[in-house]
């Protein structure tokens, strides 16, 4: 009765979270973009009247539009979301995959995974979520895995004895068994290949009472323990072929204690601010035997004083969808691909030109 109560309970919080996907992605962007556009106008008007010798006329003119550019920006990518729109940098429908095949097989055993680009998804289990603002993939883990995907961010939330992948408080519909399935059988069919896993229990509270310590928990899921593995330092791709690369950060995951270097500014919704942040990390000077990793994922509603956005109509990206911000940052990273250093990318909805435009960069 408990279990149906709480699936009943989800069901509902996810179906407001989707209202308020549609209103936020699409209707307040849109209905900022025209107000803003009538304010420059207006502003316009005025600074011709005053024949430009009133500079904050001139200033208010050039903010409202610049305003009004990046309410159209958000409105785009709201539409996008919301229509089910495929791109090269972005997919929000599960379509089938081109298939990527091992294309770790062309590297060289030598060659430092720090130093290999790597596709990877951020909340790679939430295509189980249909709620807008959980939801951060659409393809299951074995179309992850043959569109050329081999970073994978898995949260796992110790319940009793139950370990559940979830995405902050919501369940995600898997165990963490169904996930080390899919891991160990896609290594055995390409041993050439290797898969980096940041394990945790980022945001999903343990409850219960448990017989075993989380990280006991978790090992004990294994079904091919020797293929899991933490080594510190990091190790060459030869070493790692047809096994799991623990690179977990934080302090309840299961990973390596070797350097890690992060960007993961996820509560900045705004993408142009999003995007310089994230390009300039992934350009920076790399230090030998760190590894890289970039996470570009990112959501509204994280703002400090969210009520105080919620009440003002013309607070910028105050609450935009994962997807939303998705399909502005993977654009972006897209364009700039040919300019970036090696690293893991933890992407949301990545498009197939986006994974194929990282494979190829270990090719340059």
């Amino acid at each position: 009765m408990m279990g149906h109560l709480q699936h009943l309970k989800q069901g509902m919080l996810e179906g407001v979270l989707d209202t308020a996907a549609g209103l936020t992605n699409v209707a307040v962007p849109a209905m900022q973009t025209a107000t803003f556009a009538v304010g420059g106008a207006l502003a316009a008007g005025a600074n011709a009247a005053t024949f430009g010798k009133v500079d904050a006329l001139g200033h208010l003119q050039d903010s409202a539009f610049d305003k009004m550019r990046h309410a159209a920006d958000n409105t785009e990518a709201g539409i996008a979301n919301m229509m089910g729109k495929v791109t090269p940098h972005f997919a929000s429908s599960d379509i089938d995959v081109e298939e990527a095949g091992p294309w770790m097989r062309a590297i060289p055993d030598d060659k430092p995974v720090t130093e290999l680009f790597i596709p990877g998804s951020h909340d790679s289990m939430s295509f189980g979520s249909g709620a807008s603002f959980v939801q951060t993939q659409v393809q299951s883990l074995d179309k992850q895995l043959t569109a050329g995907v081999r970073a994978f961010d898995i949260r796992v939330k110790h319940d009793g004895d139950n370990l559940m992948i979830c995405h902050g408080a919501f369940d995600l519909g898997f165990v963490f068994a169904d996930v080390v399935k899919i891991f160990e059988e896609f290594l055995e069919e390409n041993p050439s290949e290797m898969l980096a896993v940041s394990l945790s229990c980022s945001g999903c509270a343990p409850c219960g009472e448990h017989s075993k310590d989380y990280h006991e928990a978790l090992t004990e899921t294994f079904g091919k323990p020797d293929i899991w593995g933490w080594p510190n330092p990091w190790p060459t791709l030869g070493a790692m072929r047809g096994r799991i690369l623990l690179a977990s950060r934080g302090r309840h995951s299961l990973g390596s204690a070797a350097p890690q270097a992060v960007q993961n500014n996820y509560k900045e919704s705004d993408h142009k601010k999003f995007l310089k942040g994230m390009i300039e990390f992934a350009k920076q000077e790399r230090t030998p035997g760190v590894l890289h990793c970039n996470w570009l994922n990112a959501v509204g509603l994280n703002d400090d004083d969210v009520m105080a956005n919620v009440t003002s109509a013309f607070t910028l990206d105050w609450a935009k969808s994962p997807a939303a911000c998705a399909y502005q940052i993977n654009e972006g990273c897209l364009a700039h691909m040919g300019t970036f250093l090696p690293q893991i990318f933890y992407i949301d909805f990545p498009g197939a030109g986006l994974i194929k435009s990282i494979i190829a960069r270990n090719g340059s």
